[in-house]
Order: structure tokens, then C-alpha cells, then sequence
């Protein structure tokens, strides 16, 4: 159960089109310990994420499903010479949620101090961060102070803080007085003991659950709930709650399934892409046709096994969103099913059963290239990359699985050693995403759930953390497949025309502007955002 930590001085001041915690809001998550409970607080950066649990612990914080937990300013004051602001916290518990426009300073007879904490800012960043007009353009979001403005031993002077707002004012020896704020510092919190260097990570972020835990109704949406237009605004779909749970999926399961299109509707694709963004153009073209033909110029327009893989890899930014209509599905059609991995899913597997393939893959580099002159706009594109990306933290931030797309692994830059250690992983990998289609063409998975509207989820293993599911649904004719052709793997099984159409009419959306629609979503939702959305970085807000 997540309770809400909040303070609404940020939000009054933004004016009334910014919700009270909009930008800055932090959650303080409970769980037992023992005889007592932790109150642990989740900054929206996820870098203090388990910090705080050894800093602040209270056995009376109960009832918690009802609480909110609000931490504010009990003193500042400057420090290690005036390179750095030191600020004591003080944090308090009281039932029921705190109106957006009360601030957290306000007292109420029904809260109470559960502890304190301490943390530090250095004043180089505080005036790199000065949201004072002169440095903070206010309608766009965009700095104007300039790196030459920054004096990296700027000492802070004097400081003040205003109960009424929560604003700080830094005094500094540059002679500007930077302006902030006690929400921004809160967002930002380094404790005090972590600040010199030894700041604990927050480490690995687990993939979001497994899909046979999830109830299938939730894979499950309405098209003309999602693209309904919001009365007070130009855009298609924003503040449709239909979108906000369709989103909600795509990011945390990876792929969604759109039903009730019009019937003959062509451009319906096309509208559930808008309802996001304008469609990402590929050298497919805005869109494209998958049906069966002759001489086609890829593999997906013939009517064979397409094995699993992501779409568009040799990218430099690859598609993010895929979407796919069944725009003609005659029922003559035998197989043709859509078939969906989650290859994250798969390389925390690899990680957990064989972290030196794990390890290998992250160390050398793929060639993906497409390279095909025979077309009216000749291509000829070629990019290096590893298997398996993380961040610093260890976290997976991008894995890339194309066997389709492939070239020559550069055997001239490594030894012959090297390129056995690389194939080892390679094959050992591959082995970790096929097992969970060989389950489902045998049939004896440990674990088979058919779902609504024929949706299975298939696994390999009786263990979720040591398998992978796969997701089987054919598509019938007004169903949209949309997926995150960044994190999930898709294919599918060969079918038989009988003389009827299988025509399927896709779109792609770019990944960021993906993001950025999920993230407002989940924000005016007051909902944490789904984490490994396979940009290249854990989701942050």
C-alpha cells in the first residue's frame, strides 16, 4: 500500500493547471518489520529508494492504509564552509489525505513527529537549479542560467525559509540569491552521512510482475473509449480513463490488445496512434501492409513462421510502440497467430542463470544492418551495438534481439577465443527465448492460462523468475495488437489464406513520446509510472 508524502508549496505557486505533488510528489511505502513498521520513502528519482528505512523507524506508524506521511523543513543552515546547505527534516504521520491546498507546514491535531533525517545540497548545484525567473523561464520549463554563470566554490552566506510557502532563499558570495524551494530539495534528497561519496545505490529495479499473475480483463481495451476526445481539449484522448489503463498496460506488461474498431475503418490505426502522437515514419513508410505477396521486400509479407524478434533494430532509435490492426481477418484463415516474449523478462533470466553469458552479451557489440538496394528507396543502414544494455546501477535499459537483421559478428576486432565466448552467450540466450515457444508448440508447459477472448500465456518453467511467457492470441478482424517493440519480442505462426485475407495495417509510435504520455497519465493519476520502458533508461520522472 503506498501513502502519499506530499507538500503543496510547489504547486501553489505553479498556478492552478499543476495539481498539488504534479512534478514533485513522493510516496512513502510500508511493510512490517518484525514488531514494528519502516516508513520507507520513494523519491520519484528512485535514487533514495531504501535509504531512508535505516535513517527513520517508528513502531507507531500504524493503520498505514490510512495515513498520509509528510516530511518539511525544520532548519537550514550552511555548512563544510559554506559549500553546502544542510537541512534537518522533520517527518510526520496524520490520518486521511492532505488537501492539495494545504501545506505540508500546516499543524492538525491529528498528526504526529515520527523522526528526523538530515540532508545535504551542494551550493554549486543549488545555483545550477536556481528557479528564480532570471535563471527558470516559467512558461516554457527551460533553464537560462548558463554553465559560465556557474562558480563552482560559491559559498552560501545566509539563508531563509518562508513557513507560509516553503520557499528558501540562498543567499551566495557570487552575489545572486538563489531561489527554491522545500518540494524540490525534498525530490532531491541526499542524506547527510551518504553525501561525501558513499551514497548507496539504489541497485537493481525489478521487472515489473509476471503476466500469469495479472488478471487477463486487464489486457483488454475499447477503441472508441481510448480515442474519445476530452471536452476541454484539442488532443485525442487525454484524460480518457480507457487511455490512462491502455497506457497503463503497454508500460507495464508490454503490449495491450484494442478491440472494437469500426468496421472498414483504414485509418483507425492511424487514430489510435494520434491518440498518443503522430505516427513514427520508418522506411516502411508512416505505415505499412503486412499481407501476403509476391517478391516482398520483407519477410513479414509472406505468409511463413515469423520466429521472434523486434521490428527496425538497425535504428538509431528504434520504434518504440507497434501497432497492428486487423484490418481483414477472414475466419477461412487457419493459424496466424500473434505471438509476443518479453525480452527483458528474458535477460534478467539469462542474469539470474548464467550472469557470464550475461555479462557477454553487455560486453561486445552486434552488427544490425538492412541493406537492400532491389526497392524504390534503396536502404543501406549498418549499426554496432551490444545484446544487453544497463545503466549504471546494473539495471537492464535496453536489450536488442533481431536475428532477422543481423550481419557479420566483426571476428577481425577479437580473438578466436572471444568469438566463442560471444557465441556461447548468443546461443545459450537464444535457447532462453525459444524454450518458451517450444512449450507452447508441445503443449506442456508447466504453466498455461487461457484468458478472454482465447489469449494464453504459456511458460517454460513452474518458476516464473527462471522462465519466460509467452503470450498466443489470434487476432480477429477489428482487434488492434499494440505492443512495446523495445522491451517485447513478437512473431508468429505460419497460416493457410484458403482463399480469404489475412491483411494487417501497422503503425509505430516513438518511444519517448511514449514516455511522455505515460508519465503525465500516471502523474495525474498520483500513480508511481511503470519503470523498464526499454528507452535506454530506468523511467524517471
Amino acid at each position: 500500500m503506498w501513502a502519499r508524502v506530499t507538500s503543496s508549496a510547489w504547486a501553489m505557486r505553479k498556478g492552478p493547471s499543476f495539481p498539488a505533488c504534479f512534478i514533485y510528489s513522493h510516496r512513502v511505502r510500508f511493510f512490517q518489520s518484525g514488531k514494528g513498521i519502516n516508513a520507507q520513502l520513494k523519491l520519484t528519482n528512485s535514487h533514495s529508494n531504501d535509504m531512508l528505512t535505516k535513517h527513520l523507524t517508528h513502531d507507531d506508524v500504524d493503520d498505514a492504509d490510512r495515513n498520509d506521511v509528510f516530511p518539511s523543513i525544520q532548519n537550514l543552515q550552511p555548512s563544510a564552509e559554506g559549500k553546502l546547505l544542510k537541512v534537518t527534516w522533520s517527518v510526520s504521520v496524520g490520518e486521511g489525505p492532505f488537501s492539495n491546498t494545504t501545506s505540508s507546514n500546516s499543524s492538525s491535531t491529528s498528526s504526529r513527529v515520527v523522526g528526523t533525517f538530515t540532508s545535504e545540497y551542494s551550493s554549486t548545484w543549488l545555483r545550477h537549479n536556481c528557479q528564480c525567473p532570471s535563471c527558470w523561464e516559467p512558461s516554457s520549463g527551460q533553464r537560462t542560467v548558463l554553465a559560465a554563470d556557474l562558480v563552482v566554490d560559491n559559498a552560501i552566506t545566509n539563508v531563509s525559509f518562508s513557513e507560509v510557502d516553503a520557499a528558501i532563499q540562498v543567499a551566495s558570495a557570487s552575489g545572486h540569491v538563489i531561489i527554491t524551494d522545500q518540494d524540490f530539495l525534498l525530490h532531491h534528497t541526499i542524506f547527510a552521512d551518504e553525501a561525501h561519496g558513499d551514497a548507496q545505490r539504489n541497485g537493481i529495479i525489478p521487472i515489473e510482475s509476471s503476466l500469469s499473475a495479472s488478471p487477463q480483463e486487464g489486457f483488454f481495451f475499447d477503441y472508441s473509449s481510448i480515442i474519445q476526445s476530452k471536452n476541454n481539449g484539442d488532443y485525442l484522448g487525454v484524460g480518457s480513463e480507457e487511455r490512462y489503463q491502455w497506457l497503463r498496460s503497454l508500460g507495464e506488461h508490454g503490449f495491450a490488445i484494442v478491440k472494437n474498431v469500426p468496421s472498414g475503418d483504414a485509418n483507425a490505426v492511424v487514430n489510435l496512434a494520434n491518440s498518443i502522437s503522430q505516427p513514427q515514419p520508418t522506411i516502411y513508410g508512416q505505415t505499412f501492409d503486412v499481407e501476403a505477396r509476391e517478391d516482398p521486400i520483407n519477410i513479414a509479407y509472406t505468409n511463413v513462421h515469423l520466429s521472434l524478434h523486434q521490428d527496425i533494430a538497425y535504428y538509431e532509435s528504434a520504434p518504440g510502440l507497434q501497432f497492428l490492426h486487423a484490418y481483414k481477418f477472414d475466419a477461412c484463415v487457419e493459424g496466424g497467430a500473434s505471438l509476443l516474449l518479453d525480452l527483458f523478462q528474458a535477460a534478467t533470466v539469462l542474469r539470474c542463470q548464467h550472469p557470464s553469458h550475461f555479462e557477454t552479451l553487455r560486453k561486445y557489440p552486434l552488427r544490425l544492418q538492412k541493406v537492400h538496394y532491389s526497392r524504390d528507396m534503396p536502404v543501406h543502414m549498418v549499426r554496432m551495438k551490444p545484446v544487453i544494455t544497463t545503466d549504471n546501477e546494473g539495471n537492464i535499459v535496453d536489450v536488442t534481439w533481431a536475428p532477422p537483421f543481423e550481419g557479420t559478428f566483426p571476428i577481425e576486432k577479437y580473438s578466436a577465443l572471444e568469438v566463442d565466448e560471444f557465441y556461447s552467450a548468443y546461443t545459450v540466450f537464444s535457447n532462453i527465448i525459444n524454450e518458451a515457444v517450444d512449450t507452447m508448440a508441445n503443449s506442456s508447459g508447466k504453466r498455461d492460462t487461457k484468458g478472454q477472448d482465447g489469449l494464453a500465456i504459456s511458460s517454460s518453467s513452474a518458476v516464473p523468475s527462471l522462465s519466460c511467457d509467452l503470450i498466443t492470441y489470434r487476432l480477429s478482424e477489428g482487434d488492434v495488437l499494440t505492443f512495446n517493440n523495445r522491451r517485447m519480442l513478437h512473431g508468429r505462426t505460419s497460416f493457410l489464406l484458403n482463399g480469404g485475407k489475412r491483411h494487417l495495417k501497422g503503425v509505430y509510435v516513438n518511444i519517448d513520446e511514449f514516455a511522455s504520455a505515460l508519465n503525465y497519465e500516471c502523474i495525474s493519476h498520483n500513480e508511481q509510472p511503470p519503470t523498464h520502458l526499454g528507452n535506454g533508461q530506468i523511467n524517471i520522472l
